[in-house]
């Protein structure tokens, strides 16, 4: 507020720091905030199991009483972003430590960010479908400034779309997953609304679960000044 500057927090993760970001927007702070899904379902009794270097990550995950928080704010328009904070590393990877200074901070989620976000947002009632799409699409490509190329299907902008059923019902896997990592710390979810089709500046990349894409197919995104500041 000083500088009259903007601001981003990153990882929203507590009942505490929700009342924090709530008080700042209400006394007119410029402030946006992200959470992500394993925020919103994991808690830390994951931190107990044999298997606890999978859920590492910074911050820990937190309680139930801070999941429901979290999806309070959403519900209340105060996190403006869900997204994934993706690390894509391998379980040897994650094994390689069991101290929590040396173990490999971060989990994978790109592949299961839509139907979580679906399932449980919108299946719960917390927002509709046209919230979802700000929260996973408009409002960070306005926040980084990559707002109408991306973000929005007007005239001239970059055709960037996701066709999903929402009736088709599947349980999550480990071996369903495509990244380098391998595994899910959301194996056994129970979601709909899972990808059908992808399609990057209106080609298609992803296909029923088949990879289309070509190697140096990707294009540099130069951001602009927010659309939201």
């Amino acid at each position: 507020k000083l500088l009259d500057m903007p601001i981003y927090i990153a990882h929203l993760s507590s009942k505490k720091g929700y009342r924090a970001l709530k008080e700042i927007k209400k006394s007119g702070g410029k402030i946006f905030a992200e959470t992500t899904p394993h925020y919103l379902l994991l808690t830390e009794d994951l931190l107990k199991k044999e298997d606890a270097q999978k859920y590492f990550m910074t911050p820990p995950l937190r309680n139930k009483e801070d999941n429901e928080a979290l999806w309070e704010a959403l519900k209340d328009k105060y996190i403006s972003v869900i997204d994934t904070d993706h690390c894509s590393y391998t379980t040897e990877q994650k094994f390689l430590s069991s101290n929590c200074l040396g173990i490999l901070a971060g989990i994978p989620g790109s592949e299961t960010l839509l139907p979580l976000v679906y399932s449980y947002g919108v299946g719960r009632g917390y927002f509709n479908v046209k919230n979802m799409v700000n929260l996973l699409s408009t409002n960070p490509a306005k926040i980084f400034g990559l707002y109408p190329e991306k973000g929005s299907l007007g005239v001239g902008t970059d055709a960037d779309l996701v066709i999903f059923d929402p009736k088709k019902e599947i349980i999550i896997s480990d071996s369903g997953q495509h990244t380098a990592a391998g595994y899910t710390p959301f194996s056994g979810f129970k979601v709909k609304g899972y990808p059908i089709t992808t399609i990057l500046r209106g080609k298609i990349i992803v296909n029923n679960n088949r990879f289309y894409g070509e190697r140096g197919g990707g294009k540099f995104l130069k951001g602009k000044e927010s659309a939201l500041y």
